[in-house]
């Protein structure tokens, strides 16, 4: 809610107001991630919007694009110029993206059940998962171990019947933590908007939008003795929502239901220089999607179980090596495929990180994964990174291979699907330098290049207009990211401005299909070229104020580049005040404003977003007792 401005005020008043600590893990994807960008949204920005979903943080404070169908609706990521299901998304080792569509639906992630977001940038297919050609996002539950009983409730009122609330209690010893949350969300986004598609663009009212979203969320920690943990935690979570229709069509009346529930247990045993690491996970979601007018009832079932197993053991005090495996085995039932299809695939992997000298790391992984009707090729990694100027400036690059499998629905839906496509094949390289520190100021700018071949693509097909996936020889992204963070002591006041943009050249370079010949150097769509948001915040005492924008560049809708959706610039002011009690605990009064200069704009064509709309909220937080 106040746009990581309790970052800057946690910096400044560490005594305000007690915040969940900040997440510090040692996943395999922390540690070699030598010569990769990672960011890291902590248990302080996460904070600062409790109830915000997952994709309206990144788009407030990452260099990515989020292509947002409207409040309520589905939510996507384009990462470093990449699709949606090129992003893998992972909660405590639980895998997030749908087996079927490929990719996870971020307005459904509140940010609220979560201690921390780490972000991996960069196709790592060796680190991260075969999916993932343009990054990873991996949530995490507040970690270590505190005594007493603490709770905290969240409670925020906003337009157009927006109402959300969120409870948490956390209970534990020295060697024990129990974290129970619960959330819930419901809003008749029944916004005005200008509908461009009609005749001089009058404003009517959004129909046949409501949302509503509950979720449960219980994790354990127990430190059986000082090398072993246990840790395991369950998540169930029901969404109904309304599909509204599009600016060109009257009425809808479209609806559809989804459900999950996930699960997941991880063991870990340490010994003198090295730990073993074995999880598993289970989880089943549901999606049933009805049209009346149209006479479409849809129902998806999905069944997955992930599990890993990795050892790691530090060799000297200079040399890390690790290796394990992994096993993946997805079912899914709906009359669209037919039936029941699924999918099994396992991986093995080794790597190795070493400080070879004084402030100077390498690291490479090498990564075999196996299916039933592929082969897929080796999978390398290698990072490197280093201290140019002590304390001061960081070089870092890394060369990566890529990979990524079609989806169920990809292969099998009915109509359309093509079981006779080819996995997407690549290489990515970036290299980068980070300011860590100078006066005040502190930012990373990183380029990057990938290549991949028979990249997936969904188009209607000439003979028929059916929509039907199918492969492009070749796609080339370039593009950059830049970010940076000031901070600074006026006085009494604290002032934060951090800022982040992307560029981004994404292109069709070769085609298989004669007929695809006039999509050949264009911009892929719903990739912008240029993305960025900027954060500005003060701090006085327990007050502060913030101003944050959201930029989007022009946007292509067709692959041929004929159509496009114009550039956007949405702001959003939010203020807070805490107010702090030894009796009662600690009491955050929040308001916000949301596209403040009442823009008038669209995210993906065609779907309304809202104007100006506010909401007021309320954090309650009663510390260990």
């Amino acid at each position: 809610m106040l746009s990581g401005l309790i970052s800057a005020r946690a910096q400044s008043l560490p005594d305000s107001v007690t915040l969940p600590p900040v997440n510090i893990t040692g996943q395999r994807s922390q540690v070699f991630q030598t010569g990769l960008r990672v960011t890291v949204l902590d248990s302080n920005t996460l904070a600062a919007d409790p109830t915000a979903d997952l994709g309206e943080v990144l788009s407030r404070h990452g260099s990515v694009f989020v292509k947002d169908y409207g409040p309520g609706s589905l939510s996507t990521l384009s990462f470093r110029g990449t699709g949606a299901e090129h992003t893998r998304v992972m909660w405590e080792g639980v895998p997030l993206n749908s087996p079927a569509l490929g990719l996870a639906d971020l307005s459904i992630l509140p940010c609220f059940l979560f201690g921390q977001a780490e972000i991996v940038h960069g196709g790592a297919s060796a680190l991260t998962g075969v999916s993932a050609l343009g990054g990873q996002i991996r949530l995490e539950q507040a970690p270590g171990y505190a005594k007493g009983v603490r709770t905290r409730v969240n409670l925020v009122g906003g337009s157009y019947g927006d109402y959300q609330a969120g409870g948490g209690i956390t209970a534990g010893t020295a060697r024990f933590q129990s974290r129970t949350s619960g959330f819930y969300h419901s809003a008749a986004n029944n916004f005005a908007f200008k509908n461009t598609a009609l005749a001089g663009a009058p404003v009517v009212r959004q129909t046949n939008a409501r949302f509503r979203q509950y979720a449960v969320l219980q994790s354990f920690s127990w430190q059986i003795n000082p090398n072993q943990e246990l840790k395991a935690g369950v998540w169930y979570q029901s969404v109904f929502r309304q599909i509204p229709p599009s600016m060109t069509v009257p009425t809808a009346q479209a609806v559809e239901r989804d459900s999950s529930l996930r699960a997941f247990v991880a063991w870990k045993s340490g010994w003198n220089g090295g730990n073993l690491r074995i999880s598993t996970s289970w989880s089943d979601e549901f999606v049933g999607y009805v049209d009346p007018p149209a006479q479409v009832v849809s129902d998806l079932f999905v069944r997955t179980s992930y599990s890993e197993a990795e050892f790691r053991h530090l060799i000297g005090s200079k040399l890390i090596v690790h290796g394990g495996g992994i096993f993946n085995a997805s079912f899914a039932r709906s009359v669209n495929f037919g039936g029941t299809v699924h999918d099994l695939r396992g991986a093995v992997f080794a790597g190795a990180k070493l400080e070879f000298v004084p402030g100077w790391t390498a690291s490479g992984i090498l990564r075999k994964d196996f299916t039933l009707n592929q082969n897929p090729p080796l999978i390398p990694l290698m990072g490197l990174e280093g201290i140019l100027i002590p304390r001061k400036l960081k070089i870092k690059g890394g060369l990566s291979r890529t990979f990524n499998l079609p989806t169920l629905n990809q292969k099998y839906w009915i109509p359309g699907g093509n079981p006779d496509l080819r996995p997407e094949r690549g290489w990515n390289g970036e290299i980068g330098l980070e300011l860590l520190k100078l006066k005040g100021f502190s930012g990373e700018l990183t380029a990057y290049h990938s290549r991949v071949n028979d990249w997936l693509l969904w188009a209607p097909q000439p003979n028929t207009g059916l929509w039907s996936p199918f492969n492009l020889k070749q796609v080339t992204v370039n593009g950059m990211e830049a970010t940076g963070r000031w901070e600074k002591a006026l006085g009494k006041v604290w002032l934060n401005i951090k800022g982040n943009y992307a560029l981004n050249f994404s292109r069709n370079t070769q085609t298989n299909l004669g007929s695809q010949e006039g999509i050949i150097g264009k911009q892929l769509i719903y990739v912008p070229v240029h993305a960025g948001n900027l954060n500005v915040g003060l701090t006085w005492k327990n007050l502060w104020l913030g101003l944050n924008h959201q930029a989007a560049g022009l946007r292509y809708t067709t692959t041929d580049n004929r159509r496009s959706l114009d550039p956007y610039v949405v702001g959003g002011f939010n203020a807070g005040y805490a107010l702090k009690s030894k009796k009662a605990g600690d009491f955050v009064f929040t308001a916000q404003l949301n596209n403040i200069w009442n823009a008038s704009y669209q995210a993906v064509e065609w779907r309304a977003m809202p104007r100006l709309s506010g909401q007021l909220g309320l954090d309650w937080q009663i510390p260990a007792k």
